[in-house]
């Protein structure tokens, strides 16, 4: 018997997003995309009539909900009444008495695992049997209880987890020999973000959709079918990408021309998307960074642009040929361990062009 899933996590319905660098306006409607993209994978798992939906913990950022959001989930799951959909919880999913996880009038189709150690639900008329566990337990403990599982002959068998690899990790699973050697035909993990098969049957799902500019790339769910002859796919899904450029500036290099190179990558990525232009090098001469952003900003959902090229000036130099005026003695007033603050630089190269442009030096 076939039985098709779609594996997801890590969605954080009810982010807000405030202390991104992209927050205010873009932090409210990527809040809202996030339920968006949700509710589009549950009519995707609705057209395509996917048996289960795997959700592997950090469904909701548990401080941000509200009770409209509440309802909101409870009829997103009752519209696909059709797929049945299993919640392993993670460490963002506030458990505790009288939380969302803890109210039991759930659509009859949601099923919530792994609260009370390792759990298991059985779908008989699909032979499959799935077992859950929550994130927030120790590893002698997580050992212990896997190491009991036993899979189900003539079934199915998933395993839902979320946490990290490593030694040093504050969500930690065991090594992937051991979970290979546990038989299981899939095994749907969550935590990490970006999407990655680590096995044959043993993946992240990684985030539906980025949430910032430390998870570039596609983001969205992997679809399988679990049979004798079992198959898994990344199926790319988020409404927008977070993507980063360096731009190498050359000191003859003109607005113009950057401008022109930015566009071609971005038109590349998608203009709908967030990007981050990081700019290296040497800038020329009265290179007007300011301008570039402004000039790309009104063609692009969002961009910010960060300067790390270094100013075609020799400081020492111009300071020397400035000596007997306010130039020269602006240079002369930083100090050695001033030029180690990139603030305090960005301040020194500002006010350098600015008495450069704009005053009679003598």
């Amino acid at each position: 018997m076939m039985v098709s899933f779609i594996h997801s996590g890590d969605v954080h319905l009810g982010m807000k997003f405030n202390s991104s660098s992209f927050g205010g306006v873009k932090g409210r409607e990527r809040r809202e995309e996030l339920w968006s993209t949700f509710s589009q994978m549950l009519q995707h798992a609705k057209k395509e009539a996917i048996d289960l939906v795997l959700i592997t913990g950090d469904l909701l950022e548990g401080n941000n909900i509200t009770l409209r959001d509440i309802k909101r989930l409870k009829d997103s799951f009752a519209f696909a009444k059709e797929q049945k959909f299993i919640i392993s919880l993670g460490n963002h999913d506030m458990v505790f008495r009288g939380s969302v996880y803890a109210e039991d009038d759930w659509p009859e189709n949601v099923t919530i695992l792994g609260e009370k150690g390792l759990q298991h639900i059985q779908f008989e008329e699909l032979r499959t049997s799935i077992w859950a566990i929550e994130a927030k337990r120790d590893k002698e403990t997580l050992l212990r209880e896997l190491g009991a599982l036993k899979p189900i002959k003539g079934n199915q068998n998933i395993l839902m987890l979320h946490g990290e690899f490593g030694a040093k990790v504050d969500y930690p699973l065991p090594d992937l020999q051991f979970l290979k050697e546990l038989s299981m035909d899939y095994i749907a993990l969550g935590h990490i973000h970006k999407p990655h098969f680590l096995d044959h049957g043993i993946a992240y799902c990684g985030s539906l959709e980025p949430l910032d500019f430390g998870e570039t790339g596609k983001r969205g769910f992997i679809e399988g079918r679990l049979s004798d002859a079992s198959s898994f796919r990344f199926v790319p899904f988020s409404k927008r990408e977070f993507n980063i450029l360096e731009f190498e500036l050359q000191s003859e290099s003109t607005i113009e021309e950057v401008r022109a190179e930015i566009m071609e990558y971005i038109g590349y990525y998608g203009k709908k998307n967030f990007h981050r232009v990081i700019l290296k090098g040497i800038s020329p001469v009265f290179f007007h960074k300011e301008a570039l952003e402004a000039s790309l900003s009104k063609e692009l959902y969002y961009l910010e642009m960060v300067d790390d090229s270094k100013p075609d000036i020799d400081l020492q130099v111009l300071m020397d040929q400035n000596k007997n005026n306010i130039l020269g003695k602006y240079i002369e007033s930083f100090n050695d361990e001033d030029m180690e603050n990139p603030i305090v630089k960005a301040a020194l190269y500002a006010g350098v062009y600015a008495l450069m442009e704009g005053s009679d030096l003598q």
